[in-house]
């Protein structure tokens, strides 16, 4: 169960990276600062989960089979869903962007 849990905690660690990847993806030429508020705000995500699911895990206890269990779930998001899931999340995080310029090429230009 605990190794269930700590290959599931990596593979979210790998699920939030993507998002922030997508996003950024989905919107070029973000300004320096944004990105380093971007990759701080994933650290402290990453963090947060971390902490919890060691807590309740393993009552706090860190162990190194602990970590090589958390990286052997990055490693296989990243090797079977994110090809996949990454496009999908940047195709959606783009629609919002595609909707505003279309809304403002045709309405707010005229």
């Amino acid at each position: 169960m605990s190794a269930v849990m700590l290959l599931t905690a990596g593979a979210l660690v790998a699920l939030c990276y993507d998002l922030f990847r997508s996003l950024r993806k989905a919107y070029p030429g973000h300004p320096r600062w944004l990105v380093h508020i971007q990759d701080g705000t994933f650290l402290v995500i990453s963090i947060i989960l971390l902490v919890i699911v060691f807590c309740f895990v393993d009552f706090g206890r860190i162990r190194w089979y602990s970590f090589a269990l958390v990286i052997s779930g990055i490693f296989i998001y990243f090797l079977a869903i994110s090809p996949w899931f990454g496009k999908i999340i940047t195709f959606l995080l783009g629609i919002p962007g595609k909707i505003f310029k279309i809304f403002y090429k045709f309405i707010l230009k005229k």
